[in-house]
């Protein structure tokens, strides 16, 4: 299939997937006597892999450690699982950041809800903070 048809198959632009032969994240195309490049079943499913697994926050070391693994002959799970557990972790760690980052605007907006005078306290606040 051409470029175009893969992009569309899954839902990203021809840039992408040529960043990704790029970054060696994708093995390289054939090529058809036109000089097109062909791409077949085999990228279609390593795309979505590295599409899925940007969705879910794995870095790009991350992903290509999941290409490699997808891609050899050997018991992968074990890895992957590992993997997963590290991304697992990351994603508590951004959940515990935001809970704070909440809680902060909650304590901002509480300030302007009360606030009788002309200053903003949330600015105030802000121009305060370092």
């Amino acid at each position: 299939m051409k470029i175009g048809t893969l992009a569309k198959f899954v839902g990203c632009h021809v840039e992408t997937i040529r960043y990704y032969e790029k970054e060696k994240l994708l093995p390289p195309s054939d090529r058809a006597p036109n000089g097109y490049r062909v791409y077949s079943d085999e990228h279609l499913k390593l795309l979505r892999l590295i599409r899925y697994a940007k969705t879910l926050g794995y870095s790009q070391k991350q992903v290509r450690a999941l290409v490699a693994l997808a891609t050899s002959q050997n018991d992968q799970c074990g890895e992957v699982h590992q993997l997963t557990l590290s991304q697992i972790e990351v994603v508590s760690e951004k959940l515990d950041a935001l809970r704070r980052i909440k809680r902060a605007l909650t304590t901002l907006s509480k300030a302007c809800e009360e606030n009788k005078h002309q200053n903003c306290p949330v600015l105030e606040i802000m121009v305060s903070k370092q």
